[in-house]
Order: C-alpha cells, then structure tokens, then sequence
C-alpha cells in the first residue's frame, strides 16, 4: 500500500516547471511592451537623442570604478605542481616555448583587448540597440514557439509573430514610425535595426502621410 502511495505523489518541482514554462513568454512580452512604451514616450517628449547614447557607468555609480586586485582576476599560473619549483623537473613540466606559441598568446590578448574595446557599445549598449536586439530575441523565441504548434494551431506566422493580440507588433510598429524621423535609416541599421524592418517602418510612415494629405484635401473641399 505504501508503494502505491509513493506512486501516486507527483514531485513538488513538476508544476512550478510546468507553470514557469509557460509564464516566461507572457514575462517576456510585459517587459518589451514596457521598453517600448518607454521609449515611445522619450520620442514624443522630444528626449529621443537619450535612446542613441551609450549608457555610462558612471551615470549610474557616479564615479568611475577603478579595478582592484579584488575584483580583477589573475592570469592563469604555468602549473599549480610543487614540482615546477625544482629546475631539474621544469623542462618536463612546462611545454617548450616557440614562437608559433607566443604568437598565438599575443592573439589572444589582442582579441581580449577587442572585446574590451568601449568603442563598439559592448559593455554598455545604448538603449536603441539594447532594444533592437530585445525585439529580435523576442520574435525568435516567438518563432521557436510556433514550430512547435501542430499545423491546425498554427494560424499564420506574421500575426503570431506581432505577439498577444498583436499588442507587440503595433506598439512596435508605432514607435519605428516615430523614431524614423529622428533617425536616418543608415543610423538604425548600425545600431542593429534590420534593414526589411527598416523598410516595413518607412512603408508603414509614407502610408499614414498618405492618409494624412487625403484627409487634408478632404477638409479643404
């Protein structure tokens, strides 16, 4: 009887994992409304130039933080074993250096120096990129989730891809026409916009001054 009981209790684990599965998407989707809302208003407050600079560390520590032995790690020794302290064992121990080796180290510290480059907006993204790239996470994870669907569920792509009722895909869609013209095209896809997304916007901008000079020419007759 006591096995049949033991059968019949389900992990703890098993419903949070089931419910975090699902609820990440709907996180997800809150989070990159929100940026945008955000960014839409910075737009129309006319504070747009504040989307495009790169975020500064001392704007949010107030000072620059020097490094320290701390927080700084060290380099790697050529071996933790007692036996490199003996001469006689040091040529067993420790490879023999040549120059193809050193070569490569000083690549490798060169490509280490690359990464650390604040030039190209790595360590601290300007919001624009940071949103740029938090869209196209979110369409992939979206597209993830569609390809899972069975055919009949699936509905079209397009539309799923515009997120819950499509709430993403025209907040997203208003605030590209907003921020075109601030921006020129060329600005955007530097700062990681996709050029067919770039192209949707400035369809979508000219389509609305269409509207726009109809409605115009209606109140002037």
């Amino acid at each position: 009887d006591e096995e049949d009981e033991k059968d019949d209790v389900k992990p703890v684990l098993e419903g949070v994992e089931e419910e975090a599965a699902v609820a990440w998407e709907g996180i997800a989707e809150k989070g990159l409304l929100d940026a945008l809302d955000l960014a839409l208003a910075l737009a129309e407050e006319g504070r747009v130039n504040v989307l495009a600079n790169d975020v500064q560390a001392i704007d949010w520590f107030g000072e620059d933080i020097e490094p320290t032995p701390e927080n700084v790690p060290l380099p790697p020794s050529p071996t933790t074993s007692s036996h490199s302290q003996n001469p006689a064992t040091k040529a067993e121990i420790d490879p023999p250096s040549d120059a193809s080796s050193s070569s490569d180290s000083e690549s490798e510290f060169e490509d280490d120096d690359d990464e650390n480059d604040p030039s190209d907006n790595s360590s601290h993204k300007c919001p624009l990129r940071a949103l740029f790239a938090l869209h196209d996470r979110y369409e992939e994870q979206r597209l993830a989730v569609w390809l899972t669907l069975e055919a009949g569920r699936r509905g079209k792509m397009t539309a799923w891809m515009r997120g819950e009722g499509g709430r993403v895909g025209e907040k997203w869609d208003a605030f590209g026409v907003r921020v075109i013209r601030e921006f020129d095209g060329e600005t955007l896809i530097s700062l990681g916009l996709a050029p067919d997304k770039l192209d949707k916007w400035t369809d979508l901008a000219a389509d609305q001054n269409t509207k726009k000079g109809r409605k115009k020419a209606r109140k002037s007759a």
